[in-house]
């Protein structure tokens, strides 16, 4: 037989036994009937041939048995014999030990199997095109900053010039509003050249994508809708290819629908054309991606861009050149704020399956110690060492499979926490896929995988252990008058002594967190905190309102809900704090300055009278702007105290000075106190009076003096009465803006407290076992302790030093490893002190309380033995 058909034969009869064991049935029973046969032929009587043939045939289980040799895959056929047996083991001996390790194993690898599937949704994989590997990001480096956007022009010129290396695609970024003719709402939209859907090779849910000829002049405007505004706007028809949406006021074409979670290069509601006009194109700074042609690497791209780019420079006299091209990985440009969290994730989540794998193994091996007689038999009935062993790795394997069918439960609920965040907290933060986020194949693959290690490694110890003993002691390890092994203890005690230590660190990372959290509520934003309403506005292209409407707007605007019970103040800006909109920022030069440098960014803020009533914002010097401060008189502006204190230590000296906004020129009339930004610093800004920079789209800022939820429709109402036309947002509390400034350290500490208090769960429960089996171990030992004059205290003490030993080093370890791990955390978050010795000494007193009161429960009942009981049980 060639190796060939020896590989088929030992296959079939494995995957095809049943077949293959009928058959051999059937061919034994054809050569004995012939033998029969021939027997009966000779003169015999047929039962006498029949027993004849048996007889000379040499029994037929024999030849079953050297059949199945030769087919049977030896290593397959033990594994699935070693793992049906210990699943009938498992089954007919569930168990206390079994339940937990299933239990804190599911926690550890659900949380596990979940944080890997959000880091791959949000972080590694968050786009679903083919090949997304050949995606990449492009910019110019230049002499003042790492990487810049290219212009319009310049992308034209890399379009056309690297065309055989890469098909590049071009994007820019804008807020418009859409309306369907009867409502109209806010959306993010991206206008794209001809390159970008063929970069992505997008495949639409309806319809098609922008296709060359939808970029020509002369073209009907068209538009391409996401998943989600398709939703919204259309109501999710069916039809809505052809149907036509107002953005900005102007008609567009629905040319196609996305799939879900389509969104690129950032979370967006549609995409259209790019069609510049006039002077727009010099001006244009585009996103540029690109897909590189099969057969070419990045590097040469890159090198290819950056002689293009130093060309086009060449002649430019600008204080800005350029040093080369930048080509990146497109996945990872908008999640940078993202990954120091994820890798701390991954730490907490590698911590807590230690701990589980930690905690599984000391019940395991607790397990096997009950066992320890019924491995001596098998021994000695001639099982060897590698027999027994696998045996127990194999109910290792199938408990931890069990927990990680379990820990997808756990996984997909905790996914499903994530996804009730605010679709705009992920849209702030650049982070896409959050829509498709969900457990998949991999995630299903993944678990298996990790099921399958965890039960190796926590089932390797108690496997040497439990079989690596002579007969005699496992004999006598199986009667109750046995004695403690101090192996055993001792890897017990170690594997107590790294769950706490691990506990103790995430405790100590956690409370630092949590610390961090109610520092930042803590934090002063310079304004009202509560008992204000926001609202977004935009004015359409072609309102009804007069030629000076945004005057006319504003004025009609704060008479009608001034009016309004219940609004106490109301007033118009460009843009709020503490939000996305609350920086525009412009550079500033404010003339005798007393500080070397008379220059400066700014944020600045067009507004109306009352808003710094209605913000709560106090004026700390001068005056406010107010109704005097129109167009035609001369233009004034307030600063904040950083700004102020920059150029002027004493702040009355502000009062009267100029400050130019490029090359526009205001007279500082008031100082008003700090507000902090997005990023939670009292950054400089201005604020001018809107009739002297009017803007078409703001915010509405009421002061409410009652529940301000209760107003929230009529406000928006009341704005439609004005013009329906005009494009209203969801009205905001102040509380919830502010709250959804510090989510992303919220939603960290809470997963990394979570995982904390699991790892202090499953620490419990290990001692708990650990100081329990002992006593158990230890009954006659205590029985005769006590019979001969022992007191209870004494036997308490005793029973709990098991585990409090272990728990002492692994808190001293827990705190080393803790401290080290908050010196790597200082600064990825924001008011995160490594230093904080309160944290430090809670979780640490905490740890320790917890597990002295676990320890006492069992060494209380082993004060209370009594010794006739203990004595019988010899």
């Amino acid at each position: 037989m060639s190796w060939r058909d020896g590989v088929w034969s030992r296959l079939r009869g494995f995957f095809l036994r049943r077949r293959e064991e009928r058959e051999m049935d059937e061919e034994l029973a054809f050569h004995l009937e012939m033998q029969v046969e021939e027997n009966v032929t000779a003169g015999m009587s047929p039962k006498e041939a029949r027993r004849r043939a048996i007889l000379e045939f040499g029994g037929v289980e024999r030849y079953r048995e050297a059949v199945r040799d030769e087919r049977r895959v030896p290593v397959v056929d033990d594994l699935w014999r070693d793992f049906r047996q210990a699943w009938r083991t498992l089954l007919r001996t569930p168990g206390y030990y079994s339940a937990v390790i299933v239990l804190t194993l599911s926690l550890a690898m659900g949380t596990s199997v979940a944080i890997a599937t959000i880091v791959r949704g949000l972080i590694t994989d968050p786009i679903p095109v083919p090949e997304a590997d050949r995606l990449f990001a492009f910019g110019r480096t230049t002499s003042r900053s790492f990487s810049s956007n290219p212009t319009y022009e310049d992308f034209r010129v890399w379009e056309s010039e690297v065309e055989r290396l890469v098909e590049l695609g071009g994007s820019t970024y804008g807020s418009l509003t859409i309306g369907d003719g009867s409502t109209t709402s806010y959306a993010r939209g991206f206008r794209v050249t001809e390159g970008f859907f063929p970069a992505l090779s997008l495949r639409p849910r309806l319809g098609r994508v922008l296709l060359p000829s939808d970029h020509e002049p002369s073209s009907e405007p068209v538009v391409v809708l996401s998943h989600r505004v398709w939703e919204r706007v259309l109501d999710g028809d069916p039809e809505a290819v052809g149907r036509t949406v107002l953005l900005d006021g102007r008609p567009h074409t629905v040319a196609g629908v996305l799939e879900t979670g389509a969104e690129f290069p950032a979370p967006v509601d549609l995409w259209y054309p790019l069609q510049p006009a006039g002077d727009e194109a010099a001006g244009l700074y585009l996103d540029v991606i690109g897909r590189l042609r099969p057969g070419v690497v990045a590097e040469e791209v890159g090198a290819a861009l950056t002689a293009i780019q130093q060309g086009l420079e060449a002649d430019r006299s600008t204080d800005e050149r350029t040093t080369g091209a930048y080509i990146g990985p497109w996945t990872g440009r908008f999640t940078d704020e993202a990954i120091q969290a994820t890798r701390m994730l991954h730490i907490a989540v590698l911590l807590l399956l230690l701990i589980g794998a930690a905690n599984s193994s000391g019940l395991m091996l607790t397990k096997g110690i009950t066992r320890s007689r019924e491995f001596a038999i098998r021994a000695s009935l001639g099982a060897t060492r590698w027999r027994l062993g696998r045996q127990l790795l194999a109910e290792s394997v199938i408990l931890a499979t069990l927990a990680g069918l379990l820990g997808l439960l756990v996984a997909y609920v905790t996914i499903r926490l994530v996804r009730l965040g605010p679709a705009e907290t992920f849209a702030h933060n650049n982070m896409l896929g959050w829509e498709r986020l969900g457990l998949d194949g991999r995630s299903l693959t993944y678990a298996l995988v990790l099921s399958a290690l965890v039960g190796i490694v926590f089932g390797m110890t108690p496997a040497l252990k439990a079989t690596g003993r002579d007969l005699v002691t496992g004999l006598r390890d199986g009667t109750p008058a046995s004695t403690t092994d101090r192996g055993r203890s001792r890897i017990l005690r170690f594997l107590l002594c790294g769950e706490v230590a691990f506990a103790l660190v995430l405790l100590t990372t956690g409370g630092l967190l949590a610390r961090s959290v109610f520092e930042i509520v803590r934090l002063d934003p310079g304004h009202a905190e509560e008992g204000v309403l926001t609202v977004r506005w935009t004015l359409p292209a072609d309102s009804a309102l007069p030629d000076d409407r945004t005057v006319t707007f504003q004025s009609l605007l704060l008479d009608r809900l001034g009016a309004m019970p219940g609004v106490e103040t109301v007033a118009v800006t460009s843009n709020l704090p503490a939000t996305r909109f609350g920086r525009w920022s412009r550079q500033y030069q404010v003339a005798d300055s007393g500080s070397a440098a008379g220059t400066g960014r700014a944020s600045w803020r067009s507004i109306t009278p009352g808003y710094l009533g209605s913000m709560g914002i106090t004026l700390v010097v001068g005056r406010d702007i107010d109704g005097t401060d129109r167009e035609g008189s001369p233009p004034i502006a307030l600063v904040s105290e950083t700004l102020a204190r920059r150029h002027w230590p004493n702040l009355i000296e502000s009062i009267g000075r100029r400050i130019t906004l490029e090359e526009e020129g205001w007279t500082i009339v008031g100082v008003v106190r700090d507000v902090l930004g997005p990023n939670r610093d009292p950054a400089p800004a201005v604020y001018i009076p809107q009739s002297q920079s009017p803007i078409s789209t703001g915010f509405v800022v009421a002061r409410i003096g009652g529940n301000p939820v209760s107003l929230a429709a009529q406000l928006r109402a009341e704005i439609w009465r004005i013009d329906p036309a005009i494009a209203v947002g969801e009205v905001e509390t102040i509380e919830r803006i502010l709250r959804d400034t510090w989510a992303n350290e919220r939603t960290l500490a809470l997963l990394v407290g979570v995982f904390a208090v699991l790892a202090l769960v499953i620490t419990v429960i290990s001692l708990y076992a650990l100081i329990a089996h002992s006593v158990a171990r230890r009954k006659q030992e205590i029985g005769i302790r006590l019979a001969l004059g022992a007191l209870p205290r004494q036997i308490l003490q005793a029973a709990m030093w098991d585990g409090l030993f272990a728990v002492v080093v692994g808190t001293t370890i827990g705190a080393v490893l803790g401290f080290g791990a908050s010196r790597l955390m200082a600064g990825m978050v924001y008011g995160f002190n490594p230093n904080d010795s309160l944290v430090l000494m809670l979780a640490t007193a905490g740890l320790l309380l917890v597990v002295v009161l676990t320890s006492y429960l069992p060494a209380r009942n082993a004060a209370r033995t009594d010794p006739l009981i203990s004595l019988r049980a010899e």
